[in-house]
């Protein structure tokens, strides 16, 4: 779930239905699995795989075993999506798996900024024409 907690709160009252965003939560070695079955040669996806655990992947949010999560998982942030907070609500079960330390979810706040955001890639947006 990347939307705050407030936000999927059915006691915080909203004058237009909100919507909640989240991202799929993938274990690690289906992750692994994928990429190897991708023909990428077993050395890369070795890197791939030291560069989401040390959160160099910009798409890819690294989630380790901790508390409930037996094993780890990735947030793949590319595949974010939303749904009315009413169909999250009233939807089948619901089981909050884990809960970011705050070091986590700066390390989340920092993600979601570079992935969606890019600000290190130093495009000039301003435009090179008028307009007409």
């Amino acid at each position: 779930m990347l939307s705050n907690s407030c936000d999927v709160d059915p006691e915080n009252p909203r004058d237009v239905p909100a919507r909640v965003i989240f991202a799929p939560l993938v274990k690690l070695s289906a992750y692994h699995a994928l990429l190897a079955q991708s023909g990428i040669d077993i050395a890369r996806v070795e890197a791939k795989i030291a560069s989401i655990k040390a959160q160099k992947t910009t798409n890819v949010f690294f989630l380790p075993a901790s508390g409930t999560l037996t094993e780890d998982f990735v947030v793949r942030l590319d595949e974010a999506q939303s749904m009315p907070v009413a169909a999250h609500i009233n939807g089948g079960d619901k089981e909050k798996l884990s809960t970011l330390s705050n070091t986590g979810f700066y390390m989340l706040v920092l993600k979601l900024s570079v992935h969606f955001c890019r600000l290190q890639e130093q495009v000039n947006r301003k435009p090179t024409h008028a307009a007409a």
